[in-house]
Order: C-alpha cells, then sequence, then structure tokens
C-alpha cells in the first residue's frame, strides 16, 4: 500500500507542477474549464467552485483536486428558475 500511496503522491504532485486543466466538452456548446490549478477558484466561471476527484471502481480515492465544495442550493436554485424562465419565454414566444 505504501507504494501505491508514493505514486499517487507524485502523480498528484506532478499534475500541480504542470497546471493540470480539466475542460467539459460536450456537443451542445464550447468546451467548459471545470478546473484549472493555475486558478484558486478552479473554475472559469466566478460564482462556480469545482473540484475534480478520480475514484476506482471500489470507491478509493485515486486523485483530488481543488477540494469538494459543498452544494449551494440558493445559487442552484438561482440558475435552475432563470434557464426556466427562458425556456418558458422562449417556446411562449415560438407558439404565438
Amino acid at each position: 500500500m505504501a507504494i501505491r500511496d508514493e505514486i499517487l503522491t507524485l502523480l498528484q504532485s506532478e499534475a500541480i507542477r504542470r497546471s493540470v486543466r480539466v475542460r467539459l466538452k460536450t456537443n451542445l456548446g464550447p468546451a467548459i474549464t471545470i478546473y484549472d490549478a493555475r486558478r484558486p477558484q478552479g473554475a472559469s466561471l466566478p460564482m462556480i467552485r469545482a473540484g475534480v476527484v478520480v475514484e476506482d471502481a471500489s470507491g478509493a480515492r485515486l486523485f483530488a483536486a481543488g477540494g469538494w465544495p459543498e452544494t449551494d442550493w440558493p445559487l442552484a436554485a438561482a440558475l435552475g428558475a432563470a434557464g426556466a424562465a427562458i425556456l418558458f419565454f422562449t417556446v411562449r414566444g415560438i407558439m404565438k
């Protein structure tokens, strides 16, 4: 187990040294940076904090960076409500 810990420590220090950036890309739009070691908050949007955790199939943590931010329910609700309002008015405008 000590060798595994040493390897994980080496990988984590190398990821920090090389300023690892994790980006999420879907077919719905441009890539979004969800973690950037060069920025204290990690995310590309200042109100969104992100952390990266890599686990194996048994749930053992292999790598973690950026902490594990708690869910900000008021912000999530506000963004959900804004998205719903945009969708509602878009559909309403199309239907008229």
